[in-house]
Formats: structure tokens, C-alpha cells, sequence
């Protein structure tokens, strides 16, 4: 008699032979537990040692102890035009597999806002997966590869490596890399995948400033995927004509949802991860040595698709707005045996856009304004000649490029070199102001690689723009945050709202401290002067 480790390995093998015929042969008749198999579906054959994710859609009974985890894979919260937040989810044994539930189970949904809204509803329970695959996915990978990415190059190659394993048969893949400018890559489908995917990685250049929102929406709008996976590691700086609400708007209308996966520790992920949970996908944060994680997201995003269980609640717009303030969203499974949740953070929907864009970088001791950032010169008087009545601030660095004056000087000339290209294109010179700010903020105060001393050698966009940023008062300097945060209380005594950013001063870590919020330039100079006069203090407009 065979013992009960034999007939479970007969039966996988068993399974397996039954997956394969009706992968290669695509028979309507072949019978897989609960039905026939469509014509164009197919099955993945189920994961039998431990996943971190999701590896199957193949559905079983739960039994006691089957069941390891809930996994919340994707959220698409309600926005102005559309009360309905969409859940995606699974039930994952131990292996990874997506797991059908045989018992009386109660589906909780609660909220929790950053004003102190709490939110709690029964929901009704989703249909359990099927069997088989029926849709056919077309995925866009966006891949970040300005020169802020470059340290990050091999793990961000590595996840274009991942897709190969996490393709079904039928999927197809469109590769963009996105720098300065959006550059295809390849197209591929599963059968062609890792030789497709290993050319497309090799062209990858890792230069230029990240365009990724500008890339994005050129991907959705040129190939029109049915979900987008994005890979950077870099914040969205040259943001100049398309936004993060910009694509949003896009793919919730196209019905697309986006998944990100943001590498590295200098990532402000905010954006991404307003883009993932407005669309129904998830955000994924990778750090460096963490490739299990990595390989792991990439699969998850795009099994989640297939496997995912979908469930749906309207709210009303008051408590959409509360989750727009940013919060937690919790699932809870109740079950007569146990309990089972998962959490996604919902970051607050204000953040989704900088204020402040880097246009140019420079060479050390170079004001030569590179052929790499002429795109963005472009897009920016032509902003500008649209919008007549709008002034701007360039604002220019330097770093390591000698005494604190030479440096002032060198960043003054960088910001001059980008106001004659501006100049020349059309813009009106008045509308234009610079600032100067020497090594006083490097985005990497202690560079060590050249993408990090290039990206401290930058101008910045400043729309003088109150309704986007209003003006503020320097009117401090301190070494410590102790000295920062009595400074911070001695401006609120005295009536003012004050804050303290971090700096460089004479190569060394600093504060200054700020007084903020006055709507137009002329009540900021009123202030500044009442301030200069009553506390016999400098003070800078910013």
C-alpha cells in the first residue's frame, strides 16, 4: 500500500500532467475539479514549498491550520467622482496559494483617518477564486532610470528580471525607460520573456533628471496596458506639465490599476503611493539587500490580478474625505476558529505633488547647461508663454567647488545660464528671478558617489505661486535641534508660525529656521522689515 507521502506526490504529479496537457492543448473538454476549462484560460499549478506571496490560483478547502495569512493586495479608494472603495485581496495558506473559504465567515472593513475618524461595516464576502485564468493581462513597466537611480541600477534590472516567472502564458509585456524623456524599451510576451526583458535592461541608460509622471502618462496613453508596474528610485523632481493627479485621473478612467515598487532610502514615496491606492493597485518598498522582497512584490502585483478576490463598499462622501486626510484601511476575517487581518496605509491625498523641481544639473566647476536637460528647458517656456501672468525663481547650487563665495558665484552663474536658454525661447526675462544658495542645502550632504555631487549641483523651479507656495522669512541659524526647537517656541511666543529644515553650513549639518505663510511678496517684506526692526535680527525672503 502506497504510503500518504506517495499518493500526495501522485497527486501532484497527477495535477501537474492535467495543468500541462491543458496549457499546450487549450481543450474545452479537459476537466480541471469544478469545470471545463474556457477556451484561452490556463492554470498555474500550485506552490508546495513556503512563498513570502502569492504563487497559485488554485483554490482549496480550508481545513484547521490551513490558512496562513490574509493579504490585502490592492486598494482603489473613492475619489469626487466615484463613492465605491474597491478591496482587492486573498486568503494564503502557508505555500502562497489563494484559498477558497468552506465556513460561515464575517468580512469587516474599518478606517482610520489622521483627524481621529474611526469607520467599521460588514461587508459581504467575495466570490471565491476560480480555478483557472480567463483574462489575459498587457503589462506596462515603467522603469526609472534617471542618473539619481544609477547606485540603484542592478536591483532595479533585477525586478525586470523577476517578470519572467510571474508571467501567465498569455500576458505580454511593454518595456519604458523613463529618464528626461520616455524611451521604449521592447515588447515581449511569456514565451520570448527572458531574452526580451535581459535586451531591454542593457539599454537602459540611468542619466538625465526623472520625468516618471510624464513617462507614465506617455505609456498609458501611447500602449494602453491593463495594469502599469512601476520601478524607481528616485523623487518625481521634474514634474513640469504632468502631475501625479494627471495620470491618476488617467488610468481610473481607463480602468488601470498601477502597482509601484520604490527602492532605496532617498525615496519620498508619497506620490507612488497615492497613484497605487486611488487605482486599486499597492505600493511596495524595497531597500538594498532585501531581493527576496523584491522578487516577491513583482510577482504579487501581477498574480494579484488573477488571483485576487475583489470586494466592493460605498461610502459616503464625508468618509471619503476623512480617508482622503491619509489613515489606515483594515480587513478583518472572522471565522469560528480564528481571526484574520491585514493594513494598508493610505497616505494623505494632499501630498501628491512636489512643489519644487530640479531642471539642470552641472558638471564640478561647469555652468554648461548639458543637452540632457534641454527637454525640460523646452516644456518650461512653453509653460510659461501659456501662462503670461506667472513668474518663477530659479534657484541654483554648487557643491565642493571651493570657498563659500566662489561657490555663491558659481551657483549664481548656473541659474543665469538656465534664464538665457528660457530667454531665448521666448520668456519674458522680468518673470524671471534667481537666488543663489551655494552648498547652503546638497540634497546628499555627504556625496561621495558623482550621480550624488551632480544631483547637489542643480537648479530648482520655484513657481512664485502663493496659492502653491507662499512666501517665508529666514530669520536663524543653529547647530542643534534643541537650539532649533527653542527658536521654533520663542517665534510662536511671539506670535509667528515658525519651522527649522536641515542645511549646510561651511560644510557642517545646521538648521535654519523659518517663519512661513504670508500669501504675496509684499506682506512678507512688511514683515520682514517689522521683524528686522523690532529683534535687530537679518532676515531673507525666500
Amino acid at each position: 500500500m502506497a504510503s500518504p507521502t506517495q499518493n500526495l506526490l501522485i497527486s501532484w504529479a497527477a495535477i501537474l500532467l492535467i495543468l500541462t496537457a491543458n496549457l499546450l492543448a487549450q481543450d474545452e473538454s479537459a476537466t480541471i475539479q469544478t469545470g471545463s476549462l474556457p477556451t484561452g484560460a490556463y492554470t498555474l499549478p500550485p506552490c508546495t514549498s513556503r512563498s513570502a506571496t502569492l504563487r497559485s490560483v488554485f483554490p482549496y478547502p480550508v481545513t484547521s491550520g490551513a490558512i496562513a495569512q490574509l493579504r490585502l493586495l490592492g486598494l482603489r479608494l473613492p475619489s469626487a467622482d466615484d463613492d465605491l472603495l474597491t478591496i482587492r485581496c486573498a486568503l494564503l495558506d502557508s505555500a502562497g496559494n489563494a484559498l477558497s473559504l468552506t465556513d460561515d465567515v464575517q468580512w469587516t472593513l474599518h478606517g482610520k483617518s489622521l483627524d481621529g475618524w474611526e469607520y467599521s461595516a460588514a461587508i459581504p464576502p467575495p466570490p471565491p477564486p476560480a480555478p483557472w485564468i480567463e483574462r489575459q493581462l498587457h503589462i506596462a513597466v515603467v522603469i526609472e532610470a534617471s542618473l539619481q537611480s544609477a547606485p540603484y541600477r542592478e536591483i532595479l534590472i533585477e525586478s525586470l528580471a523577476q517578470l519572467d516567472s510571474a508571467l501567465g502564458p498569455y500576458d505580454s509585456v511593454t518595456v519604458v525607460g523613463a529618464s528626461t524623456t520616455p524611451t521604449l524599451l521592447g515588447h515581449c510576451t511569456a514565451q520570448n520573456a527572458y531574452t526580451a526583458i535581459h535586451a531591454a535592461a542593457e539599454r537602459l541608460q540611468f542619466a538625465g533628471l526623472n520625468r516618471l509622471t510624464y513617462a507614465m502618462l506617455w505609456t498609458v496613453i501611447r500602449y494602453s496596458p491593463t495594469v502599469l508596474l512601476v520601478v524607481s528610485a528616485s523623487n518625481d523632481h521634474a514634474s513640469l506639465d504632468v502631475f501625479t493627479d494627471d495620470v491618476l485621473a488617467e488610468v481610473r478612467r481607463r480602468n488601470i490599476r498601477v502597482y509601484c515598487i520604490t527602492v532605496g532610502e532617498n525615496i519620498e514615496p508619497t506620490p507612488l503611493e497615492i497613484l497605487s491606492t486611488y487605482s486599486g493597485g499597492k505600493c511596495y518598498r524595497i531597500f538594498p539587500g532585501n531581493s527576496a522582497y523584491l522578487r516577491s512584490a513583482v510577482v504579487e502585483a501581477i498574480r494579484s490580478e488573477q488571483v485576487g478576490s475583489i470586494l466592493q463598499h460605498r461610502m459616503t462622501p464625508q468618509s471619503a474625505g476623512h480617508i482622503a486626510v491619509g489613515g489606515t484601511i483594515t480587513l478583518a476575517i472572522a471565522t469560528q476558529r480564528t481571526k484574520f487581518t491585514d493594513s494598508l496605509t493610505i497616505p494623505p491625498r494632499s501630498a501628491s505633488n512636489p512643489l519644487r523641481q530640479i531642471i539642470a544639473l552641472f558638471e564640478k566647476d561647469s555652468i554648461q547647461l548639458d543637452t540632457h536637460y534641454m527637454p525640460i528647458i523646452e516644456t518650461l517656456s512653453e509653460l510659461l508663454k501659456a501662462n503670461p501672468h506667472e513668474e518663477i525663481e530659479l534657484i541654483a547650487h554648487a557643491y565642493r567647488e571651493g570657498p563659500p563665495s566662489e561657490q555663491r558665484r558659481l551657483a549664481l552663474e548656473r541659474a543665469r545660464t538656465v534664464k538665457a536658454a528660457l530667454i531665448e525661447r521666448g520668456v519674458e526675462r522680468e518673470r524671471i528671478h534667481l537666488r543663489a544658495l551655494g552648498d547652503l542645502k546638497p540634497l546628499y550632504p555627504s556625496a561621495e558617489i558623482i550621480s550624488e555631487m551632480m544631483l547637489n549641483r542643480r537648479v530648482e523651479l520655484r513657481w512664485l505661486s502663493p496659492a502653491l507656495l507662499p512666501y517665508e522669512l529666514v530669520v536663524g541659524y543653529v547647530t542643534s535641534e534643541r537650539d532649533a526647537l527653542q527658536m521654533i517656541e520663542l517665534w510662536a511666543a511671539r506670535g509667528y508660525n515658525a519651522y527649522a529644515e536641515d542645511v549646510v553650513v561651511n560644510g557642517q549639518p545646521a538648521l535654519r529656521v523659518k517663519l512661513w505663510g504670508y500669501a504675496t511678496r509684499k506682506q512678507a517684506i512688511d514683515i520682514a522689515r517689522q521683524v528686522q526692526n523690532r529683534y535687530n535680527i537679518s532676515v531673507t525672503i525666500e
